[in-house]
Parts: structure tokens; C-alpha cells; sequence
């Protein structure tokens, strides 16, 4: 994480203009760091999410510098990492910035946003007992038990759907991302 700061004169309130600098994954993307500009528009991963953001901050505060205008509170920008998983440079930034208020410029399609829904990754690990496949009496599946938990869980979101959603945030979600199990085709997992 990167953080910038422009300060103002003193006794004014601060503010933190907050970018994360990291992107998901390039696979199968054809021109991932390109930067290609075509009809009005910039090509390459995290153009969008969220480089532009992060240049429209550092952009801000090149303008106020160049106006002559003086803050009474600092300005700062910050160009935080790991946004996509865990939020570690912001979380990493509060222990060690304090300031009055903060913008995250997260790209909301132009729309301020007041609210953010959070997150919360869980890891589910389901054991069985490994056994030849015709060795029904002695095996475990663990997959077979993970599908009960999945069910488990799809119903569990179409209950949460059906609840009145938040009025900033919406409706909850949930998905199980990602799935491993078993060792071979003739094994219970």
C-alpha cells in the first residue's frame, strides 16, 4: 500500500480518498496489461476496478495543489492492497491513519454509495474415510456429505433472499466458490 499526503493548514477535518491498487486474476484475458484505448475507453485489467478510481484521486489532489487552495485538514490518498480478498491494506492503513472521514472511490457506476455490504469467507472442511469403491461398508464419502452441506446452504439463501432486503445494501448472498475432494476415481473421498 501506498499513502499520499497532502496536508492542509491545521485545525480542519481530514479526509482519505481510498483506492485499492490490486486486480483479479488475467487468465484468458487477451491483452491484460495493454492499456489499449478504443472508443473513449481504456482496455486492460483493473482499468475499471479500479485504476481509474485511483487516478481521479491522485487527480483531485494535483488539482487542489495546483489551485493554491489550503486545506485546514489534511487530504490523503491512499492506494491500498489486497482488496479482493481480505482488505488488509485498508485494515492495516485504520491501525496506523487516523482521519475525520473517508471516501472509498470503489466504482459504483457514478451512484454514491453510503453503504457497504462486507464479507465474510468461510472454509468448510468435511472428513470421510477412504475405502476402495466396493468397500461400501468401510467407506465415507466426503463429497456425498459436502452436497448434503451445499443443499444446506442453497436453502439457506433462498430463505435470506426472501427476507426484506437492507434498504442500502440490498439482499445477502452466498456461494461456495471453490470445491476439492478425493483422491481417485476408485476411492471414497
Amino acid at each position: 500500500s501506498v499513502l499520499g499526503r497532502l496536508s492542509g493548514t491545521g485545525g480542519g477535518r481530514s479526509l482519505i480518498l481510498n483506492a485499492h491498487c490490486d486486480t483479479v486474476d488475467v487468465a484468458g484475458m487477451a491483452e491484460p496489461f495493454s492499456g489499449a484505448l478504443r472508443d473513449g475507453r481504456i482496455y486492460g485489467r483493473g482499468a475499471y476496478d479500479m485504476k481509474g478510481s485511483l487516478a481521479a484521486c491522485m487527480a483531485a489532489a494535483k488539482a487542489l495543489v495546483d489551485s493554491g487552495a489550503r486545506l485546514g485538514g489534511d487530504l490523503l490518498v491512499a492506494a491500498v492492497a489486497d482488496e479482493e480478498y481480505g482488505s488488509l491494506g485498508t485494515s492495516d492503513l485504520m491501525q496506523r491513519v487516523k482521519v475525520d472521514g473517508a471516501i472509498v472511490t470503489e466504482p459504483t457506476a457514478l451512484e454514491v454509495c453510503l453503504a457497504h455490504k462486507g464479507y465474510l469467507w468461510i472454509e468448510v472442511e468435511i472428513t470421510g474415510r477412504a475405502a476402495h469403491g466396493s468397500k461400501f461398508d468401510q467407506g465415507i464419502d466426503a463429497n456425498m456429505k459436502m452436497g448434503q452441506f451445499l443443499a444446506r446452504l442453497s436453502a439457506l439463501e433462498r430463505d435470506l433472499r426472501a427476507r426484506q432486503p437492507h434498504p442500502l445494501v440490498g439482499p445477502p448472498s452466498l456461494h461456495a466458490a471453490m470445491l476439492n475432494g478425493g483422491s481417485g476415481l476408485s476411492t471414497y473421498a
